[in-house]
């Protein structure tokens, strides 16, 4: 590098002092005298070099690899910012790493620790949420207000309502609230035309449920959730991947396909099995409905076939 003897300014075309090197009094903690090599601009490299007081380098620009290195005072990088893969490397070499943002109170509102945990706080500062890595808890709420927790659909945009939520743990009451309906289980199905969501299944062979087609049937289980704009709130049993399982309702309101020929039915009727594949039909003979009863209707169906909301009630 080229040595000194005088100042160096440089100054803006209307003679205003943009940049100033002093050798001889040089800036506290900007420059020093060049023999000492304080500060290192290599053009070749390119890279700017800065030392501190113990002759240590404290930080260091390349330009070659994009990245800044800084360090502590014995001269071992505690912070890393690698441009080219936008990685942002901090702590080791005896120095624990911490992320702390405030606001313009100068109030922490997040705190990230190296040992895996993060706290976030209100505008004073009271914990509100903390995740804490090495134990895996999550708290949310407390210090004045509750905590709730919302699961929203992929397709939802509005997910700043809890309303929307599929999901809803509450804080306050501590209540679960599903969006969804019934709760229901899955089971084997038989790969059968007609074993979709609203039909009425049955104890088949094996375990395996087949469409009801028997009237006053007490092989009666559900019927299989989904059907409609009704959606199971709670599934059981479920297994991915493992043959033809579908989810039968075993409480809660569900769709259901229901044949009126055999007799109208009427909101409240108790529904049974008919000779319709996959159909309920209304509970005339009481003395048989006993153990094949599936639910009663919401809606009424006055003649033919439909597809009406029912409360499960098997009995």
């Amino acid at each position: 590098m080229p040595v000194f003897n005088d100042d160096v300014a440089i100054n803006t075309t209307d003679g205003k002092q943009m940049i100033r090197l002093d050798v001889n009094r040089p800036a506290p903690g900007l420059i020093a005298p060049l023999t000492d090599e304080r500060i290192r601009v290599d053009a070749n490299v390119p890279s700017i070099a800065l030392r501190g007081p113990n002759d240590k380098l404290s930080i260091v620009l390349n330009g070659d690899t994009a990245n800044a290195t800084f360090a502590n005072a014995d001269g071992h990088n505690t912070v890393r910012i690698d441009g080219a893969k936008a990685d942002l490397t901090m702590g080791g070499a005896g120095q624990t790493a911490n992320v702390v943002l405030r606001n313009g109170d100068g109030v922490d509102v997040v705190t990230v620790h190296a040992g895996g945990r993060m706290m976030l706080g209100n505008v004073t500062g009271k914990r509100r949420i903390s995740l804490d890595g090495p134990e895996a808890n999550l708290w949310v709420g407390g210090q004045g207000e509750a905590g709730d927790v919302m699961l929203f659909d992929k397709d939802e945009q509005n997910n700043d309502n809890q309303s929307k939520a599929t999901v809803w743990l509450s804080g306050q009451n501590g209540d679960i609230v599903l969006r969804n309906a019934d709760c229901a289980e899955e089971f084997d199905i038989a790969d059968v035309a007609g074993a979709e969501p609203g039909a009425v299944m049955v104890i088949g062979a094996e375990d395996v449920l087949a469409l009801g087609s028997e009237a006053y049937d007490t092989r009666v289980v559900g019927v299989i959730s989904g059907a409609g704009d009704l959606r199971p709130g709670i599934v059981l049993g479920r297994q991915p991947g493992r043959g033809n399982r579908l989810p039968i309702a075993l409480t809660g309101k569900v769709f259901c396909r229901v044949d009126a020929r055999y007799a109208p039915i009427a909101v409240g009727d108790l529904l049974t099995t008919s000779r319709t594949p996959g159909y309920a039909m209304k509970a005339v003979d009481h003395t048989r409905a006993f153990g094949a009863v599936i639910g009663k209707a919401l809606r009424a169906q006055a003649a033919g076939t439909g597809l009406i909301p029912v409360v499960i009630a098997l009995q």
